[in-house]
């Protein structure tokens, strides 16, 4: 097993087997292209694993503190992971919880705590999407625009309700919930009607041929009125307009109305990724 805490290093020798399933491990790539596009040094280093066969991935892992960690595989129900879990245990690493898909985070997470029979924090699916059902893009009234430095304070509310609301509990300070809404609010689309602004979603995690959408939210006094239907539906056609070949994005299992709504949008699961905490 090779690892690394440098991302283009990384990259360099991971990215062609990562991108043979490049929807599927869009969260890993995505992520870590974001590191190497950023420039900027992270207080901790992050730590990255991987195990090929050949050219073929077997198993790649990601974790950036204080951040969980995020796991890949050619296959998730057979890949080796005593050699991680011995390296992370060597350097004293604990990682708060992992994603990864079935079964690939189970597995991880009971060898972790000993145990089996663990029950998921979030039962999560991915999507992928490469034509829009272009009945959605007119299903509410407005118009669709991307966040300007005035829209700032707002998109901060909205990216801490949309935290609190999406894993039953802050799973950051509000500062930093504050800061990422002003560090990417050009990148979060703002769905506008009558000229007010009632729902947003972001663009995120570029890779060579996808991209992702996510931090989908609408306040609650404004939903069932398609605005988020429309919303994820344009910015997902401005994303492959601008060439992405697919767009992704992850749901909440336990939320069917949202599944649904990107279901109907043109989205069709890719497979299903479970979250587990780690730490006690």
């Amino acid at each position: 097993m090779q690892t690394f805490t440098d991302p283009r290093q990384f990259l360099a020798v991971a990215q062609t087997a990562l991108e043979a399933d490049e929807p599927q491990n869009s969260l890993i790539l995505g992520n870590t292209q974001r590191l190497v596009q950023s420039g900027v040094s992270p207080e901790k280093p992050p730590y990255y694993a991987l195990q090929l066969d050949g050219a073929q991935l077997q198993l790649a892992a990601m974790m950036t503190p204080p951040f969980g960690l995020v796991l890949a595989a050619g296959d998730p129900a057979t890949a080796d992971l005593a050699p991680l879990l011995a390296d992370l245990r060597a350097r004293g690493l604990h990682p708060p919880d992992v994603i990864g898909p079935n079964p690939l985070g189970q597995r991880f997470a009971e060898l972790w705590h000993g145990q089996t029979g663990l029950q998921t924090e979030m039962p999560q699916r991915a999507y992928q999407l490469r034509t829009v059902n272009p009945a959605t893009l007119t299903v509410a009234p407005g118009n669709l625009r991307m966040g300007q430095p005035a829209d700032i304070p707002r998109l901060g509310d909205w990216t801490i309700a949309f935290d609190t609301e999406a894993f039953g509990h802050p799973t950051r300070p509000p500062e930093d919930l504050r800061a990422l809404a002003e560090k990417r609010h050009a990148d979060i689309a703002i769905w506008e009607d009558g000229g007010q602004p009632v729902s947003m979603a972001m663009r995120s995690r570029p890779t060579r041929r996808g991209c992702t959408v996510n931090l989908v939210y609408t306040p609650p006094e404004l939903r069932r009125k398609g605005y988020a239907t429309a919303l994820v539906a344009q910015l997902s056609q401005t994303l492959l307009d601008e060439g992405f070949e697919f767009c992704t994005l992850f749901t909440d299992m336990n939320n069917p109305t949202s599944n649904a709504i990107y279901i109907k949008i043109g989205y069709t699961p890719i497979c299903d990724f479970d979250k587990y905490r780690l730490v006690e």
